[in-house]
């Protein structure tokens, strides 16, 4: 648990930087989600996805680009919460959330 707590927290002193802008958050102080990004809003740079749970762990989840798109962004992210990922491994992180 002191692992988990230590490594957390350098997760969240990262993303508290100003220059991460929030896009969703979900879930509580025991269990949630947050997507954040840099850039503006017509040209995304950077995104991080970051899921906590304190029985389960973290995970991160970082995509580079130049210029995307938040339009197209915000349906990758639709589309994939309405997936239905057959493989064992996205059913373990599905369950994560």
């Amino acid at each position: 648990m002191a692992v988990y707590l230590t490594e957390s927290k350098k997760v969240k002193n990262i993303l508290a930087d100003n220059a991460y802008k929030p896009l969703i958050k979900y879930g509580g102080n025991n269990k949630g989600a947050v997507i954040k990004y840099l850039g503006s809003d017509n040209a995304i740079e950077e995104v991080v996805i970051y899921g906590t749970d304190e029985t389960k762990g973290f995970g991160i989840v970082r995509v580079l680009g130049n210029d995307m798109n938040p339009a197209q962004l915000i349906e990758l992210i639709e589309v994939l919460k309405k997936s239905k990922p057959n493989s064992e491994s996205f059913k373990d992180i599905a369950k994560f959330f």
